[in-house]
């Protein structure tokens, strides 16, 4: 959808995306409710989708609204799950993209997605505990360096050491090095 550039033809598109949105609500919520299971959870997903849909829409062209909307309601599922600690996706939390009209994702790529997922788990995997749960604190938690070396009595600066060592491990273990 292209983004006008005066005050009311703007506002018309806006009034546009917002229309879209509603149309998309229902089946939005949905797919939030298969997944997570608990009605208030998939309707704060649905608002959460509903913003960063807006917000993408105001920086950019969206070409297929729907998959977009889709797309951003399924990374928000995986990311709630992230933050729950279940780290496996089973089956039925897998994304059939054929149910989603405008999503669509070639085999090829979505084999590359899994296949950087299972090596993304193994390495973390080779992390030691120390090294799995300050990444889950630093990445997943969002708590800050101090904040997580006064939780195991450690330097600000030894977080930092253990977070350059993790990276490094998975930069050199994904960029095939």
């Amino acid at each position: 959808m292209d983004r006008p550039d005066s005050g009311n033809n703007q506002d018309i598109a806006h009034d546009e995306t917002v229309n879209i949105l509603q149309i998309l609500r229902a089946d939005i919520y949905a797919f939030c409710i298969a997944r997570v299971k608990d009605h208030y959870l998939a309707e704060e997903i649905v608002q959460e989708t509903c913003v960063r849909y807006l917000k993408a829409w105001q920086e950019g062209d969206i070409e297929n609204p729907r998959g977009y909307v889709f797309r951003i309601a399924f990374n928000l599922t995986i990311n709630h799950f992230r933050k729950k600690k279940i780290r496996a996706i089973d089956a039925d939390m897998e994304m059939d993209e054929a149910k989603i009209p405008g999503a669509e994702v070639s085999p090829e790529e979505w084999l590359r997605y899994k296949q950087f997922r299972d090596r993304f788990n193994d390495l973390f995997d080779d992390l030691s505990d120390r090294q799995q749960k300050i990444f889950y604190l630093r990445r997943m938690e969002d708590l800050t360096t101090a904040e997580i070396g006064q939780k195991y009595n450690i330097s600000r600066r030894m977080v930092q050491k253990y977070m350059a060592q993790i990276m490094k491990h998975f930069h050199k273990g994904l960029s095939g090095e």
